[in-house]
């Protein structure tokens, strides 16, 4: 409750210190959004994700709960990208994350982003709108669209989208396949950036546990 123990006064003077000694000037970052719910505590986290582990750089205390919006995206986000503007940033985020308003916004401040889509957003083909769901992913394929637009509100993109599904491994079956909103400009580079947030999701299921790891 006391201003002087905030995040921005006691640990973003450490993380400047701490994050040359692990990433080298002009590194890209790979930034995780995650909301979760610690007991009755609505939480918003962003993380640095090192060594399939997430560093929390900033947490914010959501005064409701269910789902953020943009402007609580954004008020989190922000001190972020001016604490980490010597390095190359890109945004992971889920589905609660996934707008074409949010990814406008990180492209005007010259940030990378990988967010999933819901499989039953539209995006544009030659002039029609279709559903994600409808365009034929399926176990071991995958998909790049370059400078699409994505829902039908205007005045937002274009962007790119990533389409992958898990090939059949050993018996185990991926439910679905990921569709990754972003400005990074490969299938491979959107991928792998998204694979970063899957992998520390063992983080999440800890503070859920009301544990830490």
């Amino acid at each position: 409750m006391l201003p002087q123990l905030g995040f921005k006064t006691v640990w973003f003077p450490i993380l400047r210190l701490l994050i040359p000694t692990l990433f080298p000037v002009n590194r890209t970052l790979y930034i995780a959004m995650d909301r979760t719910n610690w007991r009755l505590t609505n939480l918003m986290v962003v993380s640095l994700i090192y060594d399939k582990r997430a560093i929390p750089v900033y947490i914010q205390i959501l005064n409701k709960q269910g789902s953020s919006n943009l402007a609580e995206q954004k008020r989190v986000l922000d001190p972020i990208i001016r604490l980490l503007k010597n390095y190359t940033i890109v945004i992971l985020g889920d589905r609660e994350f996934c707008s074409v308003k949010l990814a406008t916004w990180l492209q005007e401040q010259n940030v990378g982003f990988a967010l999933r889509l819901k499989k039953n957003e539209n995006v544009q083909q030659d002039s029609v709108f279709v559903e994600l769901s409808q365009l034929g992913l399926k176990p071991g394929t995958s998909l790049f669209l370059n400078g699409v637009y994505v829902t039908k509100q205007k005045g937002f993109g274009p962007f790119n989208i990533a389409g992958k599904w898990q090939r059949n491994y050993r018996g185990w079956i991926a439910d679905e396949g990921w569709f990754i909103l972003t400005n990074l400009g490969s299938l491979d580079a959107a991928i792998n950036a998204y694979r970063k947030r899957f992998d520390i999701e063992e983080m999440f299921r800890d503070l859920k546990s009301g544990g830490y790891n």
